[in-house]
């Protein structure tokens, strides 16, 4: 992440308008000994996401995060299906998270991408002017448990 941020910084702060969308993890507000590296490299993705904020807000360059929950992805589903969880049904795929992870949320059921790539499309588009520095949470309200 770090290296791809340098990277395109010229063409960033040469730009008409500039975004970076980051990917963290709801894990970080609960840790876990399972995903112990998971979850530390997820919060130096938030850390330097923040810092990068305050750096780059000079050039007017937005820096966000989006930290998705429990979500249908493939990696969650072929987990599901690998203990034979019909990972086509979210609620389904929900009560195995719960079960296997105690990770549950308030909504009863796991996210679908598709609601994780509509934020992550808002904060890259125009249409976010003032919004830097955020960690967005996309995860059922499971960061209230």
């Amino acid at each position: 992440m770090v290296h791809t941020v340098r990277a395109a910084l010229p063409l960033l702060r040469n730009a008409e308008w500039a975004r970076i969308v980051n990917f963290s993890a709801h894990s970080t507000q609960r840790q876990s000994t399972v995903l112990a590296a998971y979850t530390a490299a997820k919060a130096m993705v938030n850390s330097v996401s923040k810092n990068l904020s305050l750096l780059l807000a000079p050039d007017e360059i937005l820096v966000n995060v989006v930290s998705p929950g429990s979500v249908a992805s493939e990696a969650l589903t072929g987990w599901a299906r690998s203990i034979g969880v019909d990972s086509d049904d979210p609620y389904r795929l929900m009560d195995a998270i719960t079960e296997h992870f105690g990770h549950p949320a308030h909504l009863p059921r796991a996210g679908l991408p598709d609601e994780v790539g509509a934020v992550a499309a808002f904060l890259a588009s125009r249409r976010n002017s003032y919004m830097t520095g955020a960690n967005v949470n996309v995860d059922g309200g499971s960061d209230f448990l």
